[in-house]
């Protein structure tokens, strides 16, 4: 089974570590949602914009939001999407595969070629290469421009439909990261790198094994359909790659997240700590996994 995430924090503060997926994962983790429901790739050529330019790549994005800050417009996820997506963010697909760590699941020499919607705005444009240079300048990834590669990423537009990725390289082709117009702003670029990451490999820093030692979490005010999605993972499900949990991670989920009311944490650190997670971008702990699951010195 592969696995795709998709952005639900966008207004609740992010913190944990990532969580990397073993070949062994639990059947829990599939999604019941037919996966034809799902946009993939392209439908036209026409659809496809001009690869990011070296400006785009090296643009200054400067204006950054807390989550606090972001109103309704600027954080809402359609409720019909959480049924779709695994954590808020994460899309499946059906079969018997559910590995990030197995090699197939890692892009090829650190490489992930990709396509992108022509109908992003040259603002929006400049968020999502800002997003991937800092890929380019703190870890091993490169982003490629697609020429002929079977399996590559298409960053789609499409509104309405929720920030999402597939967790690492499925092998089937063309495999969307869906970053509508909510999820791409020089307010918060962390949101691209969040779902780009889940297209690098990894999972949700919350999930991790040992939740326990560094999170509380308040089941009473998470709605019971969402609660699996702040099950620690089994250790054996996981890698967490020997590096150390960590609450400010991009890919950590906010303390509001999934909240019944909003005005009672879900999350809290044992410390103390409402602050989790981020909307900036990486933390020297992101890209050191990052670069520790590429087997990459930088």
């Amino acid at each position: 089974m592969a696995i795709y995430a998709a952005c639900l924090w966008l207004g609740s503060g992010v913190t944990s570590s990532p969580i990397v997926l073993t070949s062994n994962g639990d059947d829990d983790l599939r999604s019941t949602v037919p996966v034809q429901t799902l946009p993939s790739g392209p439908t036209d050529p026409s659809e496809i914009g001009q690869p990011l330019t070296e400006e785009e790549f090296h643009s200054n994005i400067t204006t950054y939001k807390d989550a606090s800050e972001l109103d309704s417009s600027e954080k809402k996820i359609p409720d019909e999407l959480l049924h779709q997506l695994w954590g808020g963010d994460i899309m499946t697909l059906s079969g018997d595969k559910n590995a990030v760590v197995d090699p197939n699941s890692l892009w090829p020499n650190a490489q992930i070629p990709y396509v992108i919607s022509a109908s992003y705005t040259p603002d929006q444009r400049r968020v999502i290469g800002y997003a991937m240079n800092e890929y380019h300048t703190k870890t091993c990834i490169r982003f490629v421009p697609r020429t002929n590669q079977n399996n590559y990423i298409y960053i789609r537009r499409d509104l309405n439909v929720g920030c999402w990725s597939y967790v690492g390289m499925n092998g089937n082709g063309v495999q969307d990261v869906s970053l509508p117009d909510y999820c791409v702003s020089y307010s918060y670029p962390g949101s691209v790198i969040h779902e780009l990451m889940h297209a690098t490999g990894f999972q949700h820093e919350h999930q991790r094994p040992d939740q326990q030692y560094y999170i509380n979490v308040n089941y009473p005010n998470i709605r019971p359909d969402n609660r699996q999605f702040f099950n620690p993972f089994k250790p054996n499900v996981v890698n967490t790659l020997g590096l150390p949990y960590d609450i400010k991670s991009v890919m950590h989920y906010p303390s509001s997240f999934m909240a019944s009311n909003p005005s009672i944490p879900t999350m809290v650190a044992r410390s103390g700590d409402l602050n989790l997670g981020n909307l900036k971008g990486f933390t020297k702990l992101d890209t050191q996994k990052i670069n520790k699951l590429y087997n990459c010195r930088y």
